[in-house]
């Protein structure tokens, strides 16, 4: 489990009144449970990730879920999307494609979905749009770091500063938050 030893300085380049903490996760058993956050289906995630050369696993898992995440990423391939119906890559969160998701630095990713469609941001650049998620199924979590039944990898690396929003977040609001590692207020 998760002890205060996973908590590590990270380097993201931040202004107060965020943490500079993290939390680091191992791979082997270092998820973190959490009771069961309904976003609804229009909703936004937002969260900085370092992860390891060679990760492969769940950022966000949900058991009602298809494959038990909400959120999966693999080195060099396609970051999935899920909900309790259905999963959608964005392939322009891949290392194949170039300018992607990479091992050993901070990415920060931003999920917004609107109803039926998903938009995906890195680093403050949107890697396009899926549609196909429906409007009857809510985006849920319930764990940090790896899949509620352990079917799954879970995630080697660090993660930081999570923040999910029951409402989308338009796009000058999604650079807000992003600012090159140091979000504004976005209290409004």
């Amino acid at each position: 489990g998760m002890t205060a030893a996973n908590l590590v300085q990270s380097s993201l380049n931040i202004t107060t009144p965020f943490s500079r903490y993290a939390l680091d996760f191992d791979g082997v058993d270092g998820k973190i449970n959490l009771s069961s956050s309904d976003l609804g289906i229009n909703c936004c995630i937002s969260f900085w990730v370092n992860l390891d050369s060679g990760f492969n696993g769940v950022i966000l898992g949900e058991p009602t879920a298809i494959y038990n995440y909400t959120l999966y990423c693999s080195e060099n391939s396609a970051f999935n999307v899920a909900n309790a119906t259905t999963y959608k890559p964005f392939t322009g969160m891949s290392n194949v494609l170039g300018g992607g998701l990479a091992s050993g630095s901070w990415n920060h990713i931003v999920i917004n979905r609107t109803g039926d469609v998903v938009e995906c941001f890195l680093n403050g650049i949107s890697k396009g749009t899926q549609s196909g998620f429906g409007t009857s199924s809510n985006t849920l979590f319930n764990t940090i770091g790896g899949d509620p039944a352990n079917t799954l990898y879970q995630i080697e690396g660090s993660i930081s500063n999570i923040s999910a929003f029951n409402t989308t977040l338009s796009a000058p609001n999604i650079t807000t938050l992003y600012n090159q590692g140091k979000p504004s207020d976005l209290s409004s």
